[in-house]
């Protein structure tokens, strides 16, 4: 019996693990998309540079946006925009390897929950969207900070 209750106070150890992961900011674009006209179709799945909150804790957003836009034109006709504010647990101080543990959760987790959130909001806006695949082709980095207030939409990469 000592020795069950001594493994039972022995601290444990840390692990990356996603904490929290909350909708934060959905922005919808819903114009006419011109039945018959060529579209182009963009996908961008990206997350900003995790921060640390604490000694094992860290705050990322995850950004992902798809959007529809005449061939050639400059502004996209329909779009659905989405931010996930996630905390992850994570036993290293190494940003890299923290980041790439975040893209991890963010192409599982997140973009799980963007999945589905995009496919009740296309089929409430009536869009012509193809359906999400299961995972993105990869995460990009946005370039900003976590703790930045930019707009997805201001430096995102195309993946």
């Amino acid at each position: 019996m000592a020795k069950e209750a001594k493994t039972k106070n022995a601290p444990s150890k840390v692990t990356a693990e996603l904490l929290a992961q909350s909708l934060v900011e959905v922005n919808l674009l819903a114009n006419a998309d011109g039945e018959g006209e060529k579209v182009e179709l963009r996908y961008n799945a990206s997350i900003d540079t995790p921060e640390k909150l604490e000694s094992d804790k860290y705050y990322f957003r995850c950004n992902f946006s798809v959007s529809k836009r005449k061939v050639e034109a400059e502004e996209d006709v329909q779009s659905v925009v989405a931010i996930y504010a996630c905390i992850l647990q994570h036993p290293s101080d190494d940003l890299v390897k923290v980041k790439e543990t975040a893209k991890k959760y963010a192409a599982t987790s997140a973009w799980n929950a963007f999945a589905s959130l995009f496919a009740l909001v296309t089929h409430q806006m009536r869009t012509s969207f193809p359906p999400l695949p299961a995972s993105p082709g990869g995460i990009a980095s946005s370039g900003r900070g976590s703790f930045d207030h930019d707009d997805v939409n201001d430096k995102s990469e195309t993946v």
